[in-house]
């Protein structure tokens, strides 16, 4: 059953939120990760599902000894998947409350601006007025 939520989900993705392939593929990923970890539970009823229940999994994800840990931007990346799913459901009231609702954000680390050096700003400026087409 939760495999249908999920390809209804899929389907809105692409169909009306205008998403791409390799996003509607990254979704299924994760979904199809967390709903294996559901089932792994119990838990079979989506309604049973609570923000603990996915905060646990966000906090187990890649801590097996058969796998990697996950970098916190993958973390956040299935954090917002799983998130984006219960939001859907609880809008098509296939379930009852939304447990995504009150998951905590997760830090991503800052990333620092890269910077042209002189030589590569003046060759980008070489190159525009190399190429560059007057408008006069």
């Amino acid at each position: 059953m939760n495999n249908q939520y999920k390809d209804k989900f899929l389907d809105y993705l692409t169909e009306f939120r205008g998403r791409s392939e390799n996003t509607r593929s990254a979704y299924n990923f994760d979904l199809t990760r967390f709903i294996i970890y559901l089932n792994t539970l119990g838990i079979e009823d989506l309604n049973l599902v609570s923000t603990q229940t996915i905060e646990s999994y966000l906090y187990d994800l890649g801590r097996s000894k058969e796998s990697k840990p996950l970098s916190t931007i993958t973390k956040a990346r299935v954090r917002s998947s799983i998130k984006s799913f219960f939001r859907y459901l609880h809008r098509k009231d296939f379930i009852e409350n939304d447990p995504g609702l009150n998951l905590e954000s997760i830090k991503l680390p800052e990333r620092k601006p890269e910077y042209l050096s002189k030589e590569q700003y003046l060759g980008f400026l070489r190159a525009i007025e190399k190429d560059s087409t007057p408008y006069y």
